[in-house]
């Protein structure tokens, strides 16, 4: 049956590790899937019975169609189990630190300025890279990010940091890695806050996120 052939080829649950709302976005258009074929084999299901019903035992077309219906159910029963299963694995993932940390900084619409960067920060339109979300209190800056490669989440962390006299210094503790300690001195770029790493050879920088989307 083509619905069978449906589950023999479904999705696989997408890996944690990977880039966690793409992850999410496919798992839930597979349980859209799986839940259309449910209520197809429903409506299937009530049918032969229907028909079963209104058959002798001993008309040619009963054990068909008591085959029919036994495969039916079975098939409902996999799919049954098969969504199950993807609504425990989306769970997981929507409760991951990965999708916390990404969901709050794509909500975050604030824009930095230099008396305050809080909001959230990126280290430019390249192929690797990182975000950051910054909470400033007076001198003190707490936040959290992540690190990128093409189309992944690699890893998120957290930050702890000092922005006085136009220097910021952010601690990035990642669990997968060595604490990272990272120095930028602010950098206005056409009425826009910049911070840059004093005589990097690439020119390292961060800057207000909500601009690569003008």
């Amino acid at each position: 049956m083509k619905l069978l052939l449906f589950l023999l080829v479904a999705i696989s649950h997408a890996a944690i590790a990977g880039y966690v709302e793409f992850d999410i976005k496919e798992l839930e258009n597979e349980i859209n899937k799986i839940q259309r074929s449910h209520r197809e084999s429903v409506a299937e299901e009530r049918e032969l019975s229907s028909r079963i019903q209104n058959l002798a035992a001993k008309a040619p077309e009963f054990a068909r169609l008591q085959a029919e219906l036994n495969e039916t159910r079975q098939l409902l029963g996999m799919q049954t189990k098969r969504e199950k299963d993807c609504q425990v694995h989306l769970k997981k993932l929507r409760s991951s630190p990965e999708h916390r940390v990404v969901t709050a900084i794509v909500s975050d619409k604030r824009h930095p300025t230099k008396a305050n960067v809080s909001g959230v920060w990126t280290s430019g339109p390249n192929l690797v890279g990182y975000v950051i979300q910054l909470e400033q209190q007076g001198t003190s800056v707490r936040g959290q990010g992540y690190y990128w490669g093409c189309t992944e989440t690699i890893d998120v962390f957290d930050i702890t940091g000092v922005y006085e006299d136009d220097v910021l210094t952010l601690t990035f503790d990642v669990p997968s890695r060595k604490r990272e300690k990272h120095g930028f001195s602010y950098d206005e770029k056409r009425n826009r806050p910049r911070f840059r790493v004093p005589g990097s050879k690439w020119q390292e920088r961060i800057m207000p996120k909500y601009e690569l989307h003008q």
